[in-house]
C-alpha cells in the first residue's frame, strides 16, 4: 500500500489532484491511503506521524505556512518521504533542490494529468514499489492475490478466512492452519497478534495492549496478552523502516 498526503489551501486544486492520483493508482491496481490537509500547519501537527506517508504533495503558495517552509520542517522528521511541489509558478527550483523534491507540478497546465502520471511513475521507481502476488488454494479454486490486498487472516473452525480489499470478492476461505500461513507470509510484514489473527502491518492504524485498530472498515481486532510485546516490537520496527 502507498500512503499519500495532499496539502493545499485551495479545495478545487485538491480535488483535481486527488482525482488524477486516484485514477493513476486504480489503473495500476495499487492499494493506497490518501489524506488531504488544507494547511501546512495541520500537516505539521502530525509530527512523527509524518513518517506514515510515502509521498506528500505540497502547494507552495499557502497562506499560513507556505509549501517550502512546510517541506523544510518535514525533512526534520524524515529524509525518506517523497515531496512533490504543486505550484502556479516554476521559480523555486533552488528551494526544491534543498529539500530533495521529486519535481514540480504546474497548476492549470493542459497536460496536468500527464504530469501527475509521470511524477507517480518516478515515485514508484524511487520507493521501489512492487506488487507481490501469490496463489492460494481456496475453497472453490485457486486464486492469485496481491499480498498488499490482504488486510488480515482469521482462523476459525479449522478454516482460514482471508479478508481482502480492492477485489470484487472481499472474503476467501481455505482449510489450513494459521501457523503455516504465518510462516509463509512472515517476510511480507504480517504480524501475529492473536491465536486467531494474522494482520498485514500496512493496515494497522494503532495498537494498544488490548486491541489492534485497522485503517479500513472501522475494524478492531483483539490482541492477546502473550503476543502483545512481540507484536508491538515488530509494529514499531516496521513503522520506522517502511
Amino acid at each position: 500500500m502507498i500512503k499519500i498526503a495532499l496539502c493545499d489551501d485551495e479545495q478545487q486544486c485538491i480535488k483535481i489532484l486527488e482525482k488524477n492520483i486516484i485514477k493513476y493508482l486504480k489503473d495500476r491496481t495499487i492499494i493506497y491511503e490518501l489524506h488531504t490537509y488544507n494547511s501546512g500547519t495541520k500537516l505539521l501537527k502530525l509530527q512523527d506521524d509524518i513518517l506514515n506517508y510515502d509521498v506528500i504533495f505540497l502547494d507552495i503558495n499557502m497562506e499560513d505556512v507556505d509549501g517550502i517552509e512546510t517541506a523544510k520542517k518535514i525533512r526534520q522528521y524524515s529524509e525518506e518521504v517523497q515531496i512533490v511541489f504543486v505550484t502556479a509558478f516554476i521559480d523555486y527550483s533552488l528551494e526544491g533542490y534543498k529539500v530533495n523534491a521529486v519535481r514540480y507540478l504546474l497548476k492549470d497546465d493542459v497536460n496536468f494529468c500527464q504530469q501527475v502520471n509521470e511524477c507517480m511513475d518516478e515515485i514508484i521507481a524511487r520507493i521501489n514499489y512492487t506488487v507481490v502476488k501469490k496463489e492460494f488454494s481456496f475453497v472453490g479454486g485457486v486464486v492469485e492475490l496481491s499480498l498488499d490486498n490482504i488486510v488480515y487472516i482469521e482462523s476459525c473452525a479449522h478454516k482460514l478466512q482471508f479478508y481482502v480489499i480492492g477485489c470484487e470478492k472481499k472474503e476467501y476461505s481455505m482449510y489450513s492452519k494459521l501457523g503455516m500461513m504465518e510462516e509463509l507470509l512472515k517476510e511480507y510484514h504480517f504480524i501475529r497478534i492473536h491465536q486467531s489473527y494474522l494482520v498485514n502491518y500496512k493496515y494497522i492504524e494503532s495498537m494498544s495492549e488490548n486491541s489492534v485498530y485497522l485503517s479500513v472498515w472501522n475494524k478492531e481486532l483483539m490482541i492477546s496478552r502473550e503476543r502483545y510485546a512481540n507484536a508491538r516490537k515488530m509494529y514499531i520496527l516496521l513503522r520506522g523502516n517502511l
